[in-house]
């Protein structure tokens, strides 16, 4: 390797510093290892290394290259490199270590250095980097002039970075200086500037900037838009200074929009991330603005604690001023100490130098083979063993970006989803080995035949994925799976024998609206599945009805928390009335979901999807506080449930329905409480309804957890009896008030055929002797209701009585009596909402 492979190395790693840290990094140790670290390459070298490490958030280790930097460019020039190298060293001296004396020496240096060299463009850098240390140095007049000076030397310059860098610290001052007014301006014409080839982080400091701007002269909207863009293109592990000046900027624009809840909420968690990675100047500013917050949210114990801690970081900031002025000093004496002693280390320099190099090629060695143990455990997380295909963690990778790349050429990806036929069998009858053998010998046809640039990863097992990027159109990826599953049916030769193995293969097409890598996966997987189902050694493709389907059920996944949490769920309310005392005997609540784009969603959709993800939980809390509240207001006014309540005989109860796997969680009792004491409410008023499925996860846990239910005044209610495994075993335990014959029954009992009539009446009788109250439901007709009073049915639910409504109709809504001879008040009036569960 000669001296220009280093100069280039080095050259890519200053030119992507913004742009791409880790790169940098890569570049610059490798010219490392290429040149002298006391050379001015290798000083060059260590500052692009230095720079790298503290964008990384390795702040002591960058610090260290960053001061051999300076020392070895002092030595072995050029002058430039030196200028440059001591202007990133007392940034770091000064924003990520806390040495603004020493920050301010370094840039004056290089200011000096600029200077002497007459360069323009390295003067206003360097005051562009000087001003904002002058400003926390108390110096606010010099950081204002240095600033205005470098915008000055800068504006119409080459480096357009450098006068973007310019115009955002000056403005920066200006926002902390409470002048939005001369800030945004000068943030606006920096913006353009911050192209994505720039640094992503700086234009993200800049966008924060002119929020902070934006809010401070009046344009909240258009700030808490520009935020609200920002948060997700950070990460909070790696972008760790960005970070916390992010959730900054977010208090400080929430008060100036009088938002001081929002402001406290921000700064709290800006002051942990900042404790976290003890940035402790940016934890005084964030003290300052939470003591303010706390103190207009009225929390005037918050704010003198703030306060405190304000006072006690500033001290702890002056203490660390002080000690390291204090080590300045320290390393000055012993400077001087070693220069005393420097001619008779000169004696020995030759002994040295000769332990240095052996030493050098000795850690060059180390380097080389811990790098390469790097490469090798980097290789070996992204790849399978037996197959040594890249792995499924490679796959969650790679087809995002190919899927992206397909995106921005306009191209075609397929995915194919590849699943051995009968392998598990094969696998138990002839063993491991043998079934290890047949993957990898699958995974070799699989890798021969696919096409140049196609992917074949192993998805795990006996399944395989195959990406086929930039394909001429989207029937191409049929013939090219095709040739994959008649290289899977060549026989194996295993030993002495033969083997035969057929695959089936599901295919998926992207990219397509509104679908990310994850729902082109499901695709090609349902895809396989169904070629499975046809007959096995098929390639199937999902026709345009299917992917619709998962389309929508993959975005209803999405959209639902921001549908429970966002109040785009509402309520209504279908009355639960006596057949046989003609007075009503409760209100079931039942959720129903609109959206602008997705329309009417049934529950049959989202809650199965609320079950699946883990919302069912929360849905079930909105459920039972909107339960709660409905009936506060019932109770409160002249209305047939007020009139129910009062009358003697039980209080109508308000229904909610209840998820088994709600009832699976050790918390639920204590949770299901709190929420009905925080909505203002009893738990007698309510009745939770659980399907006849819990019956069948009964457990020792379960029963207990209905104990206590029902100990804390909740009535139970087994609902939809009659749709599945129905049982009579486990309702005479106690557990249970009511049963809730399926509306499916209900119909069917009206049915000429004397056995369906007899089914409900036998549940009538079973439910009466074990003591438990029944409730018909989907009674639509005056026949059913007939059959059901002649049955000794307890109460019907239905169309016949009334149809769900909103809680403003069922607040005037008048009870009548309801006979044989009574007509329906109302019909439906979308088709199928009568089959439309309720909440689970």
């Amino acid at each position: 390797m000669t001296g220009d492979d280093a100069a280039s190395c080095v050259a890519r790693a200053l030119a992507i510093l913004d742009a791409d840290p880790q790169a940098a990094a890569d570049w610059a140790q490798q010219a490392l290892r290429l040149v002298d670290a006391d050379s001015t390459l290798g000083g060059q070298a260590q500052h692009a290394l230095g720079v790298s490490e503290c964008l990384l958030g390795h702040l002591a280790a960058g610090r260290e290259l960053l001061e051999a930097a300076t020392q070895t460019l002092h030595r072995h020039g050029p002058a430039l490199a030196e200028c440059r190298a001591l202007r990133d060293y007392g940034s770091v001296l000064t924003h990520l270590s806390g040495d603004i004396d020493a920050g301010v020496a370094a840039l004056q240096r290089a200011l000096s250095l600029a200077q002497t060299l007459d360069d323009k463009i390295e003067q206003g850098t360097t005051l562009s980097r000087l001003g904002p240390i002058l400003g926390r140095a108390g110096r606010p007049e010099d950081a204002c002039q240095s600033l205005q000076t470098a915008v000055h030397l800068l504006a119409g310059g080459p480096d357009i970075t450098a006068y973007a860098s310019a115009l955002d610290n000056l403005a920066y001052l200006l926002l902390q200086q409470g002048d939005h007014a001369q800030a945004l301006p000068l943030l606006r014409a920096e913006l353009p500037l911050r192209t994505p080839e720039g640094g992503r982080l700086r234009r993200i400091n800049c966008e924060a900037n002119l929020a902070w701007a934006l809010a401070g002269t009046g344009e909240g909207n258009e700030a808490l838009a520009l935020l609200a863009a920002i948060g997700p293109q950070l990460d909070a592990r790696t972008d760790t200074y960005q970070w916390v000046d992010y959730l900054l900027t977010c208090g400080r624009v929430a008060l100036l929009l009088g938002d001081a809840p929002q402001a406290r909420e921000s700064l709290r968690r800006a002051l942990d991330a900042a404790r976290q990675h003890a940035l402790h100047s940016t934890e005084i500013d964030v003290l300052g603005q939470l003591s303010l917050a706390e103190e207009r949210c009225g929390d005037v114990a918050g704010a003198l604690a703030s306060e405190r801690a304000l006072r006690s970081a500033e001290r702890q900031w002056l203490d660390q001023q002080l000690a390291q002025r204090i080590r300045t000093m320290q390393a000055g004496i012993e400077l001087a100490e070693k220069r005393a002693e420097n001619l008779a280390l000169q004696r020995s320099r030759a002994e040295l130098e000769q332990r240095v190099a052996e030493r050098t090629a000795e850690l060059s060695a180390q380097m080389r083979a811990l790098e390469a143990a790097r490469e090798q455990a980097r290789y070996a997380s992204d790849h399978d063993w037996l197959t040594d295909l890249p792995n499924r963690r490679a796959l969650q990778r790679l087809l995002p970006d190919m899927l992206a790349q397909a995106r921005t050429d306009g191209s075609t990806l397929g995915v194919l989803f590849v699943d051995l036929d009968g392998f598990k069998s094969l696998n138990d009858a002839h063993g491991h080995l043998i079934g290890d053998r047949l993957l990898r010998s699958s995974a070799r046809r699989l890798r021969r035949r696919a096409p140049a640039g196609a992917q074949v990863t192993r998805f795990g097992g006996d399944e395989f994925v195959v990406l086929l990027p930039a394909l001429t159109q989207p029937g191409a990826a049929m013939p090219l799976a095709q040739q994959l599953r008649e290289a899977i049916l060549e026989p194996f030769k295993l030993g002495d024998r033969l083997c035969s193995l057929s695959c089936s293969i599901g295919i998926s097409i992207g990219p397509q609206p509104g679908l990310d890598a994850d729902e082109l996966l499901r695709q090609a997987d349902r895809a396989m599945l169904e070629a499975k189902a046809a007959g096995r050694n098929r390639v199937c493709e999902l026709d345009a009805g299917e992917r619709a389907r998962l389309d929508r059920r993959g975005r209803l996944r999405r959209e639902l928390g921001h549908a429970i949490s966002g109040g785009k769920l509402s309520a209504v309310y279908q009355p639960l009335w006596g057949v046989a005392d003609q007075r009503l005997h409760g209100v079931e609540l039942l959720a129903r979901w609109h959206d602008i784009e997705l329309g009417h969603v049934s529950p049959a959709e989202f809650i199965p999807l609320a079950e699946e993800s883990g919302l069912i939980g929360e849905l079930g809390l909105w459920a039972i506080r909107t339960a709660v509240q409905a009936a506060r207001a019932l109770r409160a006014g002249s209305n047939a449930f007020a009139s129910a309540a009062q009358a003697g005989g039980a209080a109508p109860r308000m229904a909610v329905n209840l998820s088994t796997v709600q009832l699976a969680s050790p918390t639920l009792v204590d949770v299901l409480v709190g929420s009905v004491a925080a909505a203002g409410g009893r738990c007698d008023w309510l009745e939770l309804e659980l399907t006849e499925s819990v019956q069948l996860a009964e457990s020792a846990a379960v029963r207990d957890r209905l104990r206590q239910l029902r100990e804390a005044g909740f009535a139970l209610a087994i609902d939809d009896f009659g749709a599945g495994y129905s049982s009579f075993s486990h309702l005479g335990r106690g557990c249970f008030d009511s049963l809730k014959i399926d509306r499916s029954l209900v119909s069917a009992a009206t049915l000429p055929a004397s056995d369906r009539q007899a089914v409900t009446g036998s549940i009538v009788v079973m439910a009466h002797r074990l003591g438990l109250r029944v409730v018909a439901e989907g009674v639509e007709t005056a026949e059913q209701l007939t059959l059901l009073a002649q049955q000794g049915c307890d109460v019907a639910q239905g169309y016949h009585i009334a149809r769900p409504m909103p809680l403003a109709e069922l607040l005037s809504w008048q009870p009548f009596v309801v006979s044989a001879d009574t007509p329906p008040r109302q019909q439906p009036t979308r088709p199928g909402e009568l089959a439309a569960p309720a909440l689970a």
